[in-house]
């Protein structure tokens, strides 16, 4: 698979088989992401691996706490929709139709919605921190990182997700993962092998160049 192939042929992957990931295929996966750029060097990331019965106990944990709608404590807060600007509003409106319509109406993402709760049946999910003594421009290298991560994975065949939905609860994470106070769970993304949904299909629409490309000769 070229490079070109790469990128356009990764997507987010709701729906995993039971299919675990090899453990030497995710030091290759991890050895390559390690190479994305940093400010400074500074290499701020830290990655959490959790599979087998630690994923196990935090995935119950997760739908124990969906189930009772506990409040969510993410590190950093989502923004409802209607204080975005409008561009950025219309293109998440715009994917949520063409979702909707992949599917067959919206009624048909009763199973797209349940694959949250259970974190996607992923067989790895790998949750990334930075220290607390960082500058903001740490979460610019950490989005480096998980290009990387996720663009080394296709390139061996591991498909990803990188959701919201896997970090909500991030106190009950960092208190099963042991993840020291002095740092941040900033994200997380699920590894595997897609199943055969057909949601695991859909592309999302993308924008022309010229909505986003501003030229000057």
């Amino acid at each position: 698979m070229d490079f070109d192939q790469i990128i356009t042929s990764r997507r987010s992957i709701r729906f995993f088989s039971s299919k675990p990931v090899a453990t030497d295929l995710l030091t290759e996966i991890l050895t390559l992401a390690n190479y994305a750029p940093s400010w400074s060097d500074s290499q701020p990331w830290q990655v959490y691996l959790a599979q087998g019965e630690t994923l196990a106990k935090i995935k119950a944990a997760h739908q124990k706490a969906t189930a009772a709608k506990l409040a969510t404590s993410p590190t950093l807060a989502p923004m409802r929709r209607r204080f975005w600007e409008d561009f950025a509003r219309e293109n998440m409106h715009n994917n949520s139709e063409a979702m909707r319509a992949f599917v067959g109406g919206a009624e048909n993402l009763t199973e797209f919605n349940q694959a949250q709760t259970d974190l996607f049946n992923a067989p790895v999910i790998c949750y990334l921190t930075i220290p607390q003594k960082a500058p903001e421009w740490s979460l610019f290298d950490l989005g480096l990182f998980s290009q990387s991560l996720t663009l080394a994975a296709k390139s061996r065949g591991v498909d990803s997700i990188i959701a919201y939905e896997l970090i909500k609860y991030t106190d009950q994470l960092k208190a099963t993962l042991q993840i020291p106070a002095s740092e941040n769970l900033i994200a997380g993304i699920a590894l595997g092998y897609r199943d055969s949904h057909a949601l695991n299909d859909y592309q999302s629409p993308r924008r022309p160049l010229a909505e986003f490309v501003h030229k000057f000769d």
